[in-house]
C-alpha cells in the first residue's frame, strides 16, 4: 500500500489484509477510507527495490493524472484539485517537473486555498532538497496567487525568493530578468512606479541578446516583459510619451518575431489607447480599426468591446456624437452577448452619458443610468456609489423626468438592440425592496451639490452682472484657485471665464461633462434672470 488516504475498494483482498494491518496499528479506518501511518510509509519504502518504488510512483502518477482528466471533462472542480494534489508527490519523486508545475497551476486555478497549500508544500520541499529550479517556479506561483488576492507585501517577499532561487538554480540573464520583473510588478502595484521605471531602464541596458547559460525563457519574451512593465510604470506616473515609446517597441518586437495575430491585436489595442491618451486620435484609428476587424472576424468579443470603447471616445471628442452613440450601442449589445453583469453595467453607463449629449433630460437616458445602477446593486459591485453620484450629476445638470415604474424603464432600455435587461435582472438577486429609491437619493445628492457650489456660483453671477458687493472677489478667487489646481477642470474654468467676459450663448455648454454643464447652465440661467430683473 502506497498512499496514506485510500478507499478500501481500491485494495485487493481488502478485508484480510486490512485486518492484519489494523491489528498492528499501521492503519486506521474511517468509514470506507484507509489512513496509513506515516512511519509505515517510510519503512515500507525502505524495504522495496528502487525499481519497484519507481514503478509504484509511475502507476499512481498515471492514475491521478487520468482522474484529473476525467474530472475536468465532467467539470468537477473539487475532484480536479484532489487529483492534482494526489499526483504531486509521485511526479516530484519521478522528477517530472513540468507535469508537477502543471498540477500546481491547475490546483491554484480551481481552489486558491488548497492550491496555495500544495505550492507552498512543493516550495518547502524543493528548498529543503536544494532543488532551486523547482523552488523558483513554486515561489513564483505562490507570489502571483498572493498578488491576485491583494496580499502585496507577502507576494513581494515570495517574488524576491523566486528571484533568489532563480539565481541559485544557475539560470541565465534572461531568466533572472524575468524573475526581477515579477518583483517589480508588485512594487508597481504598491505605487512606486517612478523607481520601477528607473530599474526598467537598467534591466534593458543590461539584458544581453545572447546567453550561454541555461534559460527558462527566451530573450524576446524577457525583453517583452521588461518593456511591458516600463510601459505600465510610465503610464502610472502620467508619462504617456515614454509609455508610448515602450508600447511601440513591444509591437515592433512582436512583428519581428512573427507573433500570432491574436497577440498583435492586443498590442495594437494598447498602442491605440496610448495614442489616445496623448490626444493623437487620428493616429490611433489605424491600429484600433485593424484590431476591431480582427476581433470581429475571430470572435474575440471581450477585446472587441474594449476596442469599440476607445473608438467611441475618439468619435465623441471629435464631436461625432451620433457615431459615438452607435458604437456604444454596439458595445452594449456585445456586453450582453458576453453575459458579464459588471461589463453590462459599465456599457449602460457609457450609453447613458453619450445619449445624454443629444437627448439631455430624456427618460431613455435615465433608463440607461438606472440600468447601470440596478445591475451594479444586484451584483454588489464596487461602483454602485460612483454610479449614483453620476446620476446625481445628471439630475443636477438636467433634472429628472417624472418617475415611472421599473417595468417602464426596462422597456425603454430594451429599445436598444441586444439589451435584455429584464431577463438579466430576473436572474440576479434583488437587494433593495425599492430599487427606484436611488433616483430619490440622486435628487437629494443633486441638492447637496448645489449647496456645495452655491458660494462660488453666486460670486460668478454677481460679478457677471456687475455687482461688486463685499466677498464676491474673495469667493471667486477661492473657487478658481481650487478648480485650477484640480485635474480635468480646464473646460469648466474656460467656460466660466468666458461668462465673466460677457459671453452668454449656448455654445458655452458644448463639450462639457455633466457637472460642468450643470454649473455653467445654472450660472447662465441666474445671470439671465438677474439681467431681466434689472432691465
Amino acid at each position: 500500500m502506497e498512499e496514506s488516504d485510500r478507499l478500501t475498494h481500491f485494495l485487493r483482498d481488502a478485508d484480510d489484509g486490512l485486518a492484519v494491518l489494523s491489528e498492528h496499528g499501521l492503519i486506521t479506518l474511517a468509514g470506507r477510507r484507509v489512513h496509513l501511518d506515516p512511519g509505515a510509509v517510510v519503512a515500507g519504502r525502505a524495504m522495496v527495490s528502487p525499481e519497484l518504488a519507481r514503478s509504484v510512483d509511475e502507476e499512481l502518477a498515471a492514475h491521478w493524472t487520468a482522474s484529473l482528466d476525467v474530472a475536468r471533462d465532467k467539470g468537477q472542480a473539487d475532484l480536479i484539485v484532489t487529483a492534482a494534489i494526489g499526483a504531486a508527490p509521485y511526479l516530484h519523486r519521478l522528477g517530472r517537473w513540468d507535469d508537477l508545475a502543471r498540477m500546481c497551476g491547475t490546483a491554484l486555478a480551481h481552489d486558491r486555498e488548497r492550491g496555495l497549500a500544495l505550492s507552498r508544500e512543493v516550495l518547502a520541499e524543493a528548498v529543503a532538497t536544494e532543488n532551486f529550479l523547482v523552488a523558483s517556479w513554486a515561489a513564483r506561483d505562490v507570489s502571483e496567487a498572493l498578488r491576485a488576492d491583494g496580499r502585496l507585501d507577502d507576494a513581494r517577499e515570495l517574488a524576491r525568493q523566486a528571484s533568489e532561487h532563480t539565481e541559485r538554480a544557475g539560470l541565465g540573464p534572461w531568466s533572472r530578468a524575468a524573475a526581477r520583473v515579477r518583483e517589480l510588478r508588485i512594487r508597481s502595484d504598491q505605487g512606486d512606479d517612478r523607481a520601477v521605471l528607473d530599474e526598467v531602464r537598467q534591466l534593458l541596458a543590461a539584458l544581453p541578446e545572447t546567453s550561454g547559460e541555461e534559460e527558462n525563457t527566451t530573450y524576446t519574451h524577457a525583453r517583452g516583459m521588461v518593456l511591458e512593465l516600463g510601459m505600465n510604470a510610465a503610464a502610472g506616473i502620467g508619462d504617456q510619451t515614454t509609455s508610448l515609446d515602450f508600447t511601440e517597441q513591444i509591437l515592433a518586437g512582436m512583428l519581428a518575431a512573427n507573433a500570432p495575430e491574436a497577440d498583435l491585436a492586443r498590442a495594437r489595442y494598447v498602442l491605440g489607447g496610448r495614442l489616445v491618451a496623448l490626444g493623437r486620435d487620428d493616429e490611433a484609428r489605424e491600429p484600433l480599426e485593424w484590431c476591431r476587424a480582427f476581433c470581429a472576424e475571430h470572435g474575440d468579443i471581450g477585446l472587441l468591446v474594449q476596442v469599440i470603447a476607445v473608438l467611441m471616445e475618439i468619435e465623441d471628442r471629435a464631436g461625432n456624437h451620433a457615431r459615438a452613440i452607435e458604437l456604444t450601442a454596439d458595445a452594449l449589445r456585445l456586453a450582453y452577448l458576453m453575459g458579464d453583469p459588471h461589463l453590462i453595467s459599465l456599457r449602460h453607463h457609457d450609453f447613458a452619458v453619450l445619449l445624454g449629449r443629444v437627448e439631455t433630460a430624456s427618460p431613455k437616458v435615465l433608463a440607461h443610468y438606472l440600468a447601470s445602477i440596478f445591475v451594479a446593486i444586484r451584483t454588489d459591485a464596487p461602483n454602485v456609489a460612483t454610479e449614483i453620484e453620476m446620476l446625481a450629476w445628471y439630475a443636477f445638470a438636467h433634472g429628472l423626468p417624472p418617475r415611472m415604474e421599473l417595468s417602464e424603464y426596462i422597456a425603454l432600455a430594451e429599445q436598444t438592440e441586444g439589451v435584455r435587461l429584464g431577463e438579466l435582472l430576473s436572474a440576479l438577486p434583488q437587494r433593495l425592496p425599492d430599487e427606484l429609491q436611488v433616483a430619490d437619493r440622486a435628487m437629494t445628492r443633486a441638492g447637496q451639490i448645489m449647496q456645495d457650489w452655491s458660494p462660488f456660483l453666486t460670486a460668478v453671477v454677481l460679478r457677471a452682472v456687475g455687482d461688486d458687493r463685499p466677498g464676491v472677489d474673495e469667493n471667486l478667487e477661492i473657487g478658481f484657485t481650487g478648480l485650477e489646481q484640480s485635474a480635468g477642470t480646464g473646460p469648466l474654468v474656460t467656460a466660466l471665464r468666458r461668462v465673466l467676459a460677457g459671453e452668454r450663448g449656448p455654445e458655452l455648454l458644448d463639450g462639457l461633462g455633466l457637472l460642468p454643464y450643470g454649473l455653467v447652465s445654472k450660472a447662465l440661467d441666474a445671470i439671465s434672470e438677474q439681467e431681466r430683473a434689472g432691465s
